[in-house]
């Protein structure tokens, strides 16, 4: 049997055609490698895409239906406060028609600035001011058309509270009483 013997010559160039065999494969390899990470990360930004966009979705669904469902409550809310341009004419005639729904007639009206002495109006509280008003009724009443006038008063939106009255009873006549005085506080804007 005769051996086969290599010779440093044939070994080098096996040896580099092994090498450039190997690189070519690489190259191939690495090229193909990429191209299939690409189109998988194209694939994964998509269905992230869709996923993250159906999440939004249903977030801006939800938070459609909580303003829809407490769209109520913050109108009611709103309401209880007068506006600061428009309070005065707003009182006025919201006083008005609860005066002429009870019998009562209203002479007159007076927004003072001072309404006792430790009470100023404007008093503000968290964006919410406090103003009085000051009406005088005529002379005699019944009692019972007062309380529904106060009851108006105090059940009005927007809010109004009477913070100081002055009543006496009519000599000689059963019902009848007589307001020297009625202080409504207005809560505004």
């Amino acid at each position: 049997m005769k051996k086969s013997s290599l010779k440093a010559t044939s070994l080098r160039n096996f040896m580099f055609i092994s090498i450039i065999v190997i690189i070519i494969i690489l190259v191939i390899g690495f090229y193909f490698i990429q191209d299939w990470m690409k189109n998988e990360a194209m694939t994964f930004g998509q269905t992230t895409s869709s996923t993250t966009a159906t999440k939004d979705a249903a977030a801006v669904k939800k938070l459609q239906d909580e303003i829809t469902k407490y769209q109520a409550a913050a109108t009611s809310a709103n309401a209880l406060i007068a506006s600061s341009q428009d309070y005065q004419s707003q009182t006025i005639q919201d006083l008005k028609k609860y005066a002429s729904a009870n019998n009562i007639d209203i002479d007159n009206y007076s927004f003072d600035q001072t309404t006792s002495k430790e009470v100023k109006s404007s008093v503000t509280i968290n964006g919410v001011k406090s103003n009085f008003i000051t009406i005088t009724l005529d002379n005699s009443i019944q009692l019972t058309d007062l309380i529904k006038f106060l009851k108006s008063i105090e059940t009005n939106t927007p809010k109004m509270q009477l913070s100081g009255i002055n009543i006496s009873p009519v000599p000689d006549t059963k019902g009848l009483v007589k307001v020297e005085s009625l202080t409504i506080e207005i809560y505004n804007r």
